[in-house]
Formats: structure tokens, sequence, C-alpha cells
């Protein structure tokens, strides 16, 4: 008999197995035969259905536990680097740069540009030189915006267009070039001086001009100072200087080429406000935000509605001096001197719309204030002062010989070029 039931036992066992293995309806196959057994029943059922369930649970709260902890590892690892600060270097490599006189240097989005009076040439990012541009200029100036750049001869008559391919464009003027800019899509617009009157004039990357041109007395609107083109090459600002009664005043004007042709001279909005406050420069931060910086303030212009600029921050600092301004396409620095109770400088740095991020001091003498990419760079000949944009100390130290030109490449890694030598550093 105890063999018998160990058979039956054994029998229901190979029935489940099958029934696991291949999903077999229990009315397939009975366990009975010549011992008489009875078939496998409802409760043999309901008990393989748990066990199967509670398997299948233990899997998925398996692998979600597993996810967990991967974007946890993940998490703390993003957060130690993001907040990790450096207090050396190593050079990664270095390479001689040809051409004397080309002394000045620019970040151009994966590249470097090198210019000067006789030309520019563009490297990439393991110091191969990309294309060459030779030209003559007197005092080159350059802008850049998006994938394009522009050189012009301040004072001179000639222009070039560039891209990451090299020159694709070139521009003779007629009138002297005082300031340039150029659009993200490459449309470069120039303000062109005369004895009584100026024209801000426009043309297209190829360097053919556009049918836009704005053409201002001196004696009725004033004289341009600087302009400001947005990204998309359809709005324009121009801070205007005049006389008024004798004092010399100031205004900035907002123009759109777009929603604004139905306007006199498409402008849509002036600002009169600065009264005798010089405002030496303007510029777009995006399509939808702009900024003036005059000499006691800096302002904060919103273009929600491209027919109605409105001035939506105007920031002063007591009566201390501003020491210098630079900004991005998006962000803005201001240096200032410091108070009665605090001579040290103070940082302040904002969004487009006007909103201070955070303020620093700054005790290090400094020839360079700017952005590049996503950091803050601050230094001299010598030093280097590298703030993300959360305002977290990266480094602060000096770096390899003397410095020309800093340029972000990560947190942790940049270009620095000095004494005609380009070098990768990577922070420590």
């Amino acid at each position: 008999m105890a063999d018998t039931n160990d058979y039956l036992r054994e029998k229901r066992k190979s029935v489940l197995r099958r029934r696991m293995i291949r999903g077999a309806s229990w009315e397939d196959e009975e366990i009975g035969g010549e011992f008489g057994a009875a078939p496998v029943t409802d409760t043999d059922t309901e008990a393989l259905d748990q066990s199967l369930f509670w398997h299948h649970r233990k899997k998925i709260v398996g692998i979600l536990l597993l996810a967990v902890s991967l974007a946890a590892c993940g998490l703390v690892f993003w957060l130690y680097q993001s907040s990790k600060t450096f207090g050396g270097y190593t050079v990664l490599w270095q390479k001689s740069l040809e051409g004397g006189g080309l002394s000045d240097y620019v970040g151009f989005g994966n590249y470097i540009l090198r210019y000067g009076r006789d030309g520019a040439i563009c490297y990439d990012r393991t110091g191969e030189v990309v294309w060459n541009q030779s030209f003559e200029m007197k005092k080159p100036i350059v802008d850049i915006s998006g994938g394009y750049a522009v050189f012009a001869d301040q004072q001179g008559y000639t222009m070039y267009i560039c891209d990451a391919s090299g020159c694709v464009g070139n521009v003779t003027t007629n009138w002297p070039i005082t300031r340039v800019q150029v659009a993200s899509q490459g449309v470069a617009v120039a303000i062109l001086e005369n004895t009584r009157s100026n024209q801000i004039v426009f043309y297209d990357k190829n360097g053919t001009e556009l049918d836009i041109k704005l053409k201002t007395l001196i004696d009725e609107y004033g004289y341009p100072m600087d302009i400001g083109i947005s990204p998309d090459g359809q709005q324009l600002v121009v801070a205007y200087i005049y006389m008024d009664a004798g004092s010399m005043m100031n205004k900035v004007v907002f123009y759109n080429f777009e929603v604004g042709k139905n306007r006199q001279d498409r402008v849509v909005g002036i600002f009169m406000e600065y009264q005798n406050a010089l405002v030496g420069e303007v510029t777009f931060l995006g399509n939808e935000q702009a900024c003036a910086f005059a000499d006691d303030r800096v302002d904060f212009y919103s273009l929600k509605n491209a027919l109605s600029p409105e001035l939506a921050q105007s920031i002063t600092y007591d009566g201390r001096n501003i020491l210098s301004v630079f900004h991005s396409d998006s962000h803005v620095g201001v240096v200032v001197e410091g108070d009665a109770s605090d001579s040290t400088r103070q940082l302040h740095v904002y969004n487009g719309a006007g909103q201070e991020l955070f303020v620093k001091p700054v005790a290090m003498a400094y020839n360079h204030a700017e952005f590049s990419g996503d950091y803050l760079l601050i230094y001299n000949d010598t030093n280097c002062l590298i703030y993300d944009m959360g305002g977290a100390q990266i480094y602060q130290g000096s770096l390899e010989g003397t410095i020309s030109k800093c340029i972000t490449i990560s947190r942790s890694r940049l270009f620095q070029v000095g004494g005609q030598v380009l070098s990768e550093l990577e922070l420590k």
C-alpha cells in the first residue's frame, strides 16, 4: 500500500510539472489507472496558481528594487560630480600655435577661434586647424551667435561671416563700420557711420545686403552707441545718445522686422528714462528677453509681447560703481565695487528675466570675467576662478604658465591659451 501511495504521489507531481511547463489543461490528463487513483482536484490547481503568482511577484519586486538601487547610485554619483571641487590640474596635451600676429581668442561652439589683424584660424578640440581665413584689418572685432561668427574692421570697411566650415560671405561697405552683430542663423547687422547720419544695415550669411536699412540723422534721432540682434534675426535693440536742450541724453529703442512691419520705421518700443545715464551696451538674451547696461543700472526687458516691449527689472547698486559687465546668450554678470562696510568687489549673476542667481565676493585682481558654456570664469595672467551656474566654486588657483584665454569643456576640463601654446587641462 505504501508503494501505491508513493506511485500516486509521483504521478501527481509529473502532471503538475507538465502543467507548469506547457500549460496543459487539467482535463487533458487524470491520475488513475490500475490503482483507481482520483484525478487532480481544484484544490491542487489553486495551490499551483498561488505558487506561480508569488513567484512572479518576487521577480517583479526584485527587478524594481534593482532599478531603484541603480537610480539611487546614479543620483549619488551625479550629485558628487556636480558638487566636486578641484585643487590642481593635469596637462593632457599641448600644441604650439603658428601665426604670432593672431593674439585674440574666443570660444565658438565646439571650436576655438584665434584672430588678429591678419586673419582668423579655427581650431577643433584636439588643437587641429579646421580652417584659416586671411584678411587685413586695422582693428578686428568679432561677434558670435549659434553656429556663426562675424569679423569686422572697426572704423574700416570689411566684414567676414563664417561658420564651422569657414568663410561663407564677405562684405565691403561704403561707410566705416562701428558695431557689428550676428544672429544664430547667420544674418549680420552693422552700424555704418557718416558725418551727419548713420545707417544700420542687414546682410544675409552670404554677405548680400538685405532690404532692411535704418537711416538715422544724428541731429534728429541721435547717435547709435550699440546694437543687439535677436537670435532669430527678427528683432533689433539700439542704444542711442542724443542732445536735448543742450544736455546729452540716452534712450533704448526696439525694432521688429516681422510683426512690426506696419509700424513707422518698424519701431515697437522707445524707453527714454535713462536721461543722462550712458547706455553703453545692449543685447538680447534669447528672442523674448533683452538687457541694457547703463553706467548706473542694469535693465532687463521682456519681449513676450513683440509689439509692446516692457521694462521688467531695473537693478541699481545703492550708488556703488559698476566695474564690469558681461553676458552669455542667457545670463548676465555684473561686478560692482564694495560698500563702506566691505570694500571687496561683488559679483552678481542674473538669468535673462533679471532674477538674481547668486552673489560672490571677488578679491582677486582680474582682467577677464566671462561666461563659458555652463560656467563662469574670472582670471588674470596667472590665476583662475571658476563657478558653476549654481554659484558653487569649482576651482581657484594658478594654471599652466601665462593665461591669455580659458574656455571650459566640462566641469573638470578646459582649454587654456598662453604663450602661443594651446593646452587641454583636467582639473584634479
